[in-house]
């Protein structure tokens, strides 16, 4: 059965009407646009999607990806703990959003109509998965929060990770070596249009919970970056005198 079954697979036809029906059941659920220009399967090792787009409910696009390959371990179906052995993406784009009207972001639709989906899933076991290599072209992050006042940007012209090993249940990854391409991450940090009576009391204890609250541990045996980029900025402050440090307008580069 799973002979035929790769067979039948690999016939374009078959892969470009399961690709246009799966576009059309989540544009559907989600009430927006989705579209898929290209799928293919071949021994159901290696799959690779073309042109992904997702627009948001104002018609903006949300994610684009131009190239998505994944390669799985033989018989990847049949077993229980998951491996990717390879996961490719190009040609990325990522737009998050919340205006500074509103505390409600453009992604949350999705939230709401998988909503019901993840309350039957609560009490499923997390399943084992692996990735052992993740290969990033061309990708851009942009996370605008008008509503804060806090905008996070990323841009990648290359990103190779190679991981060694991975454990859900044990949180932890290793990871053998990271090696980056023209990486550039931008901060920007202003006033935004939550008004003051929302905004979270000041306090003298340091947090850091919020940057791993399920205590993952990371080990990475190489970091190599090329042609890195860092920038912190404060539209609403004027720039320093030239020559002098200002925290608030910072631009690192080689």
């Amino acid at each position: 059965m799973l002979v035929v079954l790769g067979i039948v697979m690999r016939i374009p036809w078959v892969q470009q009407r399961l690709a246009q029906q799966a576009a059309q059941w989540l544009s559907s659920r989600l009430n927006t646009e989705v579209k898929v220009a290209g799928f293919s399967f071949s021994y159901l090792d290696e799959m690779s999607l073309k042109g992904v787009l997702l627009r948001d409910l104002n018609q903006d696009t949300l994610l684009y990806s131009g190239a998505l390959n994944i390669k799985f371990t033989d018989w990847f179906f049949l077993k229980s703990e998951k491996e990717l052995s390879y996961l490719g993406l190009e040609d990325v784009l990522i737009y998050l959003h919340r205006p500074r009207t509103d505390s409600v972001w453009n992604y949350h639709f999705i939230e709401e109509a998988f909503a019901q989906d993840d309350k039957k899933d609560e009490d499923n076991a997390t399943p084992e998965w692996a990735i052992r290599k993740v290969v990033l072209k061309n990708l851009r992050f942009l996370s605008k929060d008008e509503w804060v006042g806090e905008d996070h940007e990323l841009q990648l012209g290359s990103l190779n990770i190679d991981i060694d090993a991975m454990s859900y249940a044990n949180r932890v990854v290793v990871v053998d070596y990271i090696r980056a391409q023209q990486p550039s991450y931008t901060l920007r940090d202003y006033k935004g249009g939550r008004p003051d009576s929302l905004r979270r009391k000041p306090s003298n204890t340091i947090d850091t919970t919020p940057f791993n609250p399920h205590m993952w541990q990371l080990r990475v045996n190489e970091l190599d970056i090329q042609e890195g980029r860092f920038v912190m900025d404060d539209p609403d402050k004027a720039a320093g005198v030239p020559g002098l440090f200002y925290e608030w307008k910072m631009h690192v580069h080689p």
